[in-house]
């Protein structure tokens, strides 16, 4: 069967319509692509179920214990070690004003072996009138307890205990043997007029304790913590931590850790240092 000749042309006017094949892409894909490289990429990243890394439940669990511990075991270090210091500084700082204060007494009211007459009678007016002339206008005092506030800011008159945590029986506000003040840093200081002879009886003396609660009624009312123990030598001029004379760093060490009378000389001994070994 002899196949039909094309036409040679078409008539003006008229357009072929173009069957489309199944096989011939459709126009409107021709100039779309499927995605597009960013400037300068040479690669094209492929996606896939690759697992990003992470930490599972129990091992931020385990590291979180691992902290815990780390801090339980520092922090009270830290903690102690700023206490420390804090004493330190605080414990530093009212001995030098008492130590400044008997050298500017002694400038105003002459040598301090002549300040106590031992036919002085021991009362409160004479322990007033001694505090008033000697001590009072050279320190930097906020308040000066009385008969009337016998606990003074404590909560009870005897508010102290040794080191090794007995009772410490003393009263620390008694204007007849003693003077109980406030210096303006909150400090509170007990100065004895008076002490106890071998028989037990107050009489007046050239050495007067001295005691100085360097935060005041606020804990630990403690010897050796926050209560140290001083004396003052109207003799010698000096004002001088109880124990100074001992000189065996050990003995002071275990005498501080007993009772805490001693641990003043101790931090001294130490070059004003609570070291890691005192007995805090």
């Amino acid at each position: 069967m002899a196949n039909n000749p094309l036409p040679q042309s078409l008539p003006r006017g008229r357009e072929v319509k173009k069957l489309a094949s199944p096989f011939t892409l459709h126009p409107s894909l021709k100039h779309k692509a499927a995605f597009t490289l960013a400037e300068g990429a040479t690669h094209v990243a492929h996606s896939d179920n690759t697992r990003r890394a992470a930490f599972t439940l129990a091992e931020v669990l385990i590291t979180l214990g691992i902290i815990g511990v780390v801090a339980a075991m520092t922090i009270p270090i830290l903690i102690a070690n700023h206490q420390k210091q804090v004493a330190v500084t605080r414990l530093k700082k009212t001995y030098t004003s008492f130590s400044q204060a008997l050298i500017q007494s002694e400038s105003v009211n002459g040598f301090a072996e002549n300040w106590i007459n031992q036919d002085m009678p021991l009362n409160e007016q004479t322990n007033t009138e001694y505090f008033n002339t000697y001590w009072k206008p050279f320190l930097k005092i906020a308040k000066v307890c009385t008969t009337q506030d016998y606990k003074c800011g404590y909560k009870s008159n005897g508010p102290w205990k040794y080191h090794n945590g007995n009772p410490w029986v003393y009263s620390h506000v008694m204007p007849m043997y003693r003077s109980s003040f406030y210096l303006a840093d909150g400090t509170f200081v007990v100065l004895n007029f008076g002490t106890v002879d071998k028989d037990g009886n107050y009489i007046v003396s050239n050495t007067q304790k001295l005691y100085f609660d360097i935060n005041g009624p606020k804990n630990p009312n403690t010897l050796g913590k926050d209560v140290f123990k001083f004396y003052i030598d109207l003799d010698k001029h000096r004002i001088l931590p109880h124990g100074d004379h001992l000189k065996n760093r050990e003995t002071l060490e275990e005498e501080c850790a007993d009772t805490g009378e001693y641990c003043s000389a101790l931090i001294m001994h130490d070059g004003w240092q609570i070291t890691d070994n005192y007995p805090w």
